[in-house]
């Protein structure tokens, strides 16, 4: 999993190299850098969304998602399944800074817990 972050990261640099490349465009307008830059337009877009798909988990948010989840519950002393479960408002509080989690149950919420809690833990 550490390969397919790695991954995606790399597809992140690369598409603003891309972004910053179009820039340079703006000031020497050709025709062959119209092509080059539609071409890596297209292949940091692929890269991209490839990236995204090998880190995306079966329950619909990506790993660096659910990193960032548990990185805030731990922020906010959410440390433990029982103190999930005891401190509702706080819990609450997290999910609303989180789209995707709005609508999941408290069991889903542990599980993206647990999924942050191994992604976090990965070695460096």
């Amino acid at each position: 999993m550490k390969l397919n972050i790695d991954l995606w990261k790399c597809s992140v640099v690369f598409f603003v190299l891309v972004l910053l490349y179009g820039a340079w465009f703006l000031y020497k307008k050709t025709v062959t850098q119209l092509i080059i830059l539609l071409i890596l337009l297209t292949v940091s877009c692929v890269f991209y969304t490839y990236c995204n798909k090998r880190i995306t988990l079966p329950e619909g948010y990506t790993v660096i998602q659910a990193r960032r989840f548990y990185r805030s519950c731990l922020k906010a002393g959410l440390n433990s399944r029982r103190k999930l479960d005891d401190n509702e408002d706080i819990l609450q509080e997290i999910v609303k800074k989180y789209d995707f989690a709005a609508n999941l149950t408290s069991d889903a919420l542990w599980k993206l817990y647990c999924d942050g809690r191994a992604a976090d833990n990965l070695p460096k």
